[in-house]
Formats: structure tokens, C-alpha cells, sequence
């Protein structure tokens, strides 16, 4: 049984999260190695056709077998650096996600909570060639977090993305005309949200009546002053704070159902 991952917002809000079962991640994982095949396959097969099309022409043919031999090499780097490049371009473009991962509802995050980071995606991937010896197999066995090597290495773990639901939010959410919002968010600002703090934003709004009203005031007006400081935003004004998170949250939901990141 895997530990829960809790999480401590700067605005006192816990989220937790459930680390990704090892069954669900080793399917993620068949689904991006098919696909990282089939790339490569398709370079190679592209590389293949150019040298063959040079070699055809007279002016290309005594270059031929030098054209063979760069084909062989670049075969070579293809399948070798091949899955270090799907892996960390996927996680880097998709905020800890793979097409895989996405598929089967899981993500990478920091360990610490802290935002995902570009070096922890790098190292957790380049750890991909020790992870793959097999005495190595045993580590998310044996892991509290069902972390290998290269999770606890880069300080990450996997969790699902699912969470308990504690009202039907999402769908309230879903049929919200874009036309009601007050409050407008950028692509390119939501991207530098971490996803901790957008699960915080939900967790508050989904219970927002059982709260005492002094609390939800509280947390809503920390939230909403350190969201809109990282998005560099105006915050929004008193009793403005719940509309201010409402927005927030659509958007974003939104943004990843179009599969932004």
C-alpha cells in the first residue's frame, strides 16, 4: 500500500495526492514506448529514403557509401537518444505529462511540492538507462511512493490525477458561458501556475459552504493574492475573491481538456 503525497500550500490549504499504481504506470509506459518507437521507425525510415533518393543521382553515387555510413550512425543516435528526447520533451511541453500518462490519468510532480522543474525532468529521464537493468525492477517494489530510481534521484513522483470529488464542481464549471467570467487568464500565464496551487483553488471552491464564512474569506483572499502575484494580475478587489477563483478555475480546466499542458 503506497503512501499518500500531501502537500502544504503556502496558504495553509493540504492537497493529497495518490501515488500512480504500478500497474497503471507500466500501461503508460507500453502506450509512450509504442510511440517512441513508431517516431523513430519514421525517421529512420525518412533518413533511409533521402540518402537512397542521393544516391541515385550521379553526382551522389561515390558519396554513397559515406551516405550508408551516416545512416548507420544516425540510426544509431536515434534509437539511443530516442526515448530520452520523447520522454523529457513530453514532460517539459505537458507539465510532467507523456501521452501516455495522460492516458492513463497520472503525472510526474516534485516530491517537495514545489513546481516541476526542468532539471528534475532531465535527470528522473537519463536515469531511464539504470532503471532499466533488470535488478534495478525492484525499487518501486520496495518504495513507499512507488518512486525508481530516478524519482527519488530527481526528487519526483508519479500520482494519479483522479482526486475524490466533494461536489459536482467540474460540471457546474463545464456549462459556465465564457461570457459570465469577470476575470481573463492567458495561456502563457496559466502555464506558470503549478498544479498544486490549482488544487487548491478546487478543493476551497468545492467546499466553500462548509466552511465558516471568516475561514473562506481568509483563505480565498490569500489564494487569490498569491495567484494573481505569480500570474502578475491585478488581484481582485474585496468579496471579489471567489469570482476571482471561479474564473481561474474554468479556464484552466478547460485549457487542459483542449490538452494544453
Amino acid at each position: 500500500m503506497t503512501d499518500a503525497v500531501a502537500f502544504d500550500t503556502p496558504e495553509n490549504i493540504q492537497v493529497r495526492y495518490q501515488p500512480a499504481g504500478l500497474g497503471t504506470r507500466f500501461i503508460a509506459w507500453v502506450i509512450d514506448q509504442t510511440l517512441a518507437v513508431l517516431v523513430e521507425l519514421g525517421l529512420l525510415i525518412v533518413a533511409l529514403v533521402t540518402v537512397s533518393s542521393l544516391a541515385a543521382f550521379r553526382e551522389f553515387r561515390e558519396d554513397a557509401d559515406r551516405s550508408i555510413a551516416y545512416v548507420v550512425g544516425l540510426m544509431f543516435v536515434i534509437f539511443g537518444l530516442g526515448n530520452l528526447l520523447y520522454y523529457t520533451l513530453f514532460e517539459l511541453l505537458m507539465r510532467g505529462q507523456t501521452p501516455g500518462k495522460r492516458w492513463c490519468g497520472i503525472q510526474v510532480v516534485k516530491a517537495d511540492g514545489f513546481g516541476l522543474d526542468a532539471g528534475g525532468i532531465v535527470v528522473r529521464n537519463i536515469f531511464r538507462l539504470i532503471d532499466s537493468i533488470p535488478l534495478t525492477w525492484v525499487v518501486p517494489l520496495l518504495s513507499k511512493r512507488s518512486q525508481r530510481l530516478g524519482d527519488m534521484v530527481a526528487g519526483t513522483v508519479v500520482v494519479s490525477e483522479q482526486r475524490p470529488k466533494f461536489s459536482n464542481l467540474r460540471a457546474v464549471l463545464a456549462q459556465r458561458p465564457a461570457g459570465d467570467a469577470r476575470y481573463r487568464f492567458s495561456s502563457v500565464a496559466l502555464a506558470r501556475l503549478p498544479r498544486r496551487d490549482v488544487d487548491a483553488v478546487e478543493k476551497l471552491l468545492e467546499r466553500w459552504e462548509a466552511v465558516a464564512p471568516e475561514q473562506r474569506t481568509s483563505l480565498a483572499r490569500r489564494l487569490a493574492d498569491a495567484i494573481a502575484a505569480r500570474l502578475a494580475v491585478e488581484p481582485p478587489p474585496a468579496d471579489g475573491e471567489q469570482a476571482f477563483l471561479l474564473d481561474l478555475l474554468t479556464v484552466e480546466l478547460r485549457r487542459r481538456e483542449r490538452g494544453l499542458g
